[in-house]
């Protein structure tokens, strides 16, 4: 068990604080890797010093056989994180043959000592050269603030969210394309409500989840699954005056009424927003609340320990491959089915208009899919080498 120092060090603009392991910049959270902070603190609580890679070695890496090149890796991680210039140090300076020494002044603010607890599962070594692969990101929150008070992976959200809303809105010209004469008009004027009504309570369930994720709360994923459910019931309630209850598409067999083919489409969107939006974005942001308090290792190492410590505290998990071979499978689904409207379509002046919404809804809904899949894949993959 190793002893450490806990508090705030502040030096230059930067804040250090080791309990919450934290390097903030005035109001702004600057995020370093497990491997390079800890040596940040290491050099910083032996201000002045000369500090050797063997020092850094058995202080960062318990002793672990890592290269020198590695070591140098994360110091210089560390130097992009303070913005320091190695040939004008601020910070650290390089003693050529030697070492590492910290040159700034450092200030303690309610130092106390404690002993150092393993996390759960902290005996499990993780790979040095995968800690030392990791950029260095400035967030875009307060410092002393969670990640989560924010909306993290804004852009995927905000992209995601507003495609899954747009799926919403086609679908309501689609249903209502054989009878464009008599309902286009009334249709068109509703897809703009019903795309910020699907979008903004998706973005709202989102933010939700992340608020309760990052105050360690559980039941994130259950309250914007019931936010987006709530958000789809509430739309077909209001769309009972619009859509008639009687067929509008014709068909060489019996079809739905409007009202329930569009429920229909509802019921797929939900499906495909839980399991390719929701669900990995809950089990990334999990992920990364679990590294952020310093709880290391590897994706199936965190995985393990979760179930081990709590198994109802498990998010679900979908492996990537997993999510491929159902978006795969949707697609190909999707086009038979298409394949088999379009056979038993009556002719219409406006049949050219329901095949071309129709193709485009099916693309809309695919390309949904892909976006989230690919953004999983890669969260996941950063998330390796974290």
């Amino acid at each position: 068990m190793m002893e450490f120092s806990t508090g705030v060090r502040a030096f230059g603009s930067f804040q250090l604080d080791l309990e919450h392991r934290e390097l903030c910049q005035g109001e702004r959270q600057v995020r370093l890797t497990a491997k390079p902070f800890d040596a940040l603190v290491f050099l910083v609580e032996n201000r002045g010093q000369v500090i050797t890679r063997d020092q850094l070695r058995m202080a960062v890496w318990d002793g672990l056989s890592v290269t020198d090149p590695a070591i140098e890796h994360a110091v210089n991680k560390v130097r992009r994180a303070l913005n320091d210039d190695p040939a004008n140090p601020e910070f650290i300076q390089t003693i050529w043959g030697k070492g590492y020494i910290f040159v700034a002044d450092v200030e303690s603010v309610s130092p106390t000592i404690v002993q150092r607890q393993p996390a759960i599962g902290s005996g499990l070594k993780e790979s040095p050269a995968a800690e030392t692969s990791q950029t260095t990101a400035v967030a875009d929150t307060e410092c002393g603030q969670t990640t989560g008070t924010a909306l993290p992976h804004r852009v995927h959200v905000v992209f995601a969210s507003l495609l899954y809303a747009l799926l919403y809105a086609v679908a309501v010209v689609i249903e209502t394309a054989y009878g464009f004469d008599r309902y286009g008009r009334t249709a068109l004027s509703l897809t703009l409500p019903i795309f910020s009504w699907i979008g903004g309570t998706t973005l709202l369930g989102f933010w939700v989840e992340s608020r309760l994720l990052a105050s360690g709360r559980r039941g994130g994923a259950v309250v914007a699954t019931s936010v987006m459910a709530s958000a789809a019931a509430s739309l077909l309630i209001a769309l009972q005056w619009f859509l008639p209850a009687s067929p509008i598409t014709l068909f060489a067999f019996q079809g739905f009424t409007a009202h329930a083919a569009y429920l229909k489409d509802a019921s797929y969107f939900y499906v495909l927003g839980i399991i390719f939006l929701l669900l990995p974005y809950h089990y990334v942001v999990s992920l990364e609340s679990e590294i952020r308090v310093g709880r290391r290792g590897s994706v199936g190492e965190l995985l393990g320990r979760r179930m081990r410590s709590d198994p109802r505290h498990l998010a679900v998990y979908f492996r990537p491959s997993l999510l491929l071979v159902l978006l795969v499978g949707a697609g190909i689904w999707s086009q038979v089915s298409i394949a088999h409207i379009f056979e038993n379509l009556r002719p219409s002046v406006y049949m050219g208009l329901y095949m071309n919404l129709v193709q485009i809804g099916r693309l809309l809904a695919f390309v949904l899919g892909l976006e989230c899949l690919a953004w999983y894949h890669l969260s996941l993959a950063r998330l390796h080498h974290a």
